[in-house]
């Protein structure tokens, strides 16, 4: 009986002073990514819209899991524009559009500002 309580307290012994060693590790450690991650955010890099992108998804990346690039509720852009199944949400955004575009009403926009933004964007998101 007396060996296997000398058993039970060595290996609690050992397992604190384990689990205590392996804390003190990763707080060194968390110290010293926390150290890397803010001189990371101290460089200064450049805003570089020039280099922005959107790309179409490969095809045979596409062939591995057909469902994980297809939208299952709204389309946005026009690579999935006007299939059956996304056709609620159209009418949904129609709706949005109707109450964005209301100048009159509480947080309405007009249009033709919203245009003229828009136009002046377009090189910049045809290039993307």
């Amino acid at each position: 009986m007396r060996n296997c309580s000398l058993t039970r307290l060595l290996l609690h012994k050992t397992s604190r002073t384990f689990h205590d060693t392996a804390k003190a590790w990763n707080q060194q450690h968390l110290s010293k990514w926390k150290a890397i991650l803010k001189e990371e955010l101290a460089i200064n890099v450049p805003n570089d819209r020039e280099n922005a992108c959107i790309y179409r998804v490969p095809v045979n990346m596409r062939k591995v899991q057909p469902d994980a690039y297809a939208p299952t509720i709204i389309s946005i852009g026009p690579y999935h524009l006007g299939q059956e199944r996304l056709q609620a949400m159209e009418e949904l955004k129609w709706k949005f559009f109707h109450r964005l575009f209301r100048p009159k009403q509480p947080n309405g926009v007009e249009l033709d500002p919203a245009m003229k933004a828009m136009e002046d964007l377009e090189q910049d998101a045809r290039r993307c």
